[in-house]
C-alpha cells in the first residue's frame, strides 16, 4: 500500500462501516469473524488505527466483498464494481451469445422492474 495518506484510510472505515451495516453486522460479530476486538474495528472504522493487510483481508472475507471494494474510494458505488465484472464475464463469450445473455439480462430486468412495482 505504498504512497497511502490518511484519506485512504478514512474511506477504508467508512467502506467497513457502510458493508458491515449492510451485512447487518455489529462491530462485535465483525470481530469475532476476524478474531480481533470490536474496539479494533471501530478504531479501523474511524481511522484511528492502521490495519494489517492480513486484517483487511479478513474483514473482506468476512463481509464477503472485494479489498478493492474495502480500499478504493471510487466503492462508495460498489455497483460499477458489479458492472465491470458482467462486463469481463461477458467479454469471454462469442459475439452471439453476449447478444443472448444481453438480452436475458433486460428481460431479467424488466421483471425485476415489474415485481417492484406491486
Amino acid at each position: 500500500m505504498r504512497g497511502v495518506d490518511k484519506v485512504n484510510f478514512v474511506a477504508l472505515g467508512k467502506n467497513i462501516r457502510k458493508y458491515r451495516k449492510s451485512a447487518k453486522l455489529s462491530q462485535e460479530k465483525l470481530a469475532e469473524m476476524c478474531e480481533c476486538s470490536n474496539g479494533h474495528i471501530g478504531m479501523i472504522e474511524n481511522a484511528k488505527t492502521t490495519p494489517s493487510l492480513e486484517m483487511i483481508v479478513k474483514i473482506s472475507n468476512a463481509l464477503n466483498v472485494t479489498v478493492d471494494m474495502l480500499i478504493n474510494e471510487s466503492y462508495i458505488q460498489p455497483e460499477l464494481k458489479y458492472l465491470q465484472d458482467i462486463e469481463a464475464k461477458l467479454e469471454k463469450y462469442p459475439r452471439n451469445k453476449r447478444i443472448v445473455i444481453g438480452k436475458a439480462i433486460i428481460n431479467y430486468m424488466h421483471l425485476i422492474e415489474a415485481l417492484l412495482k406491486q
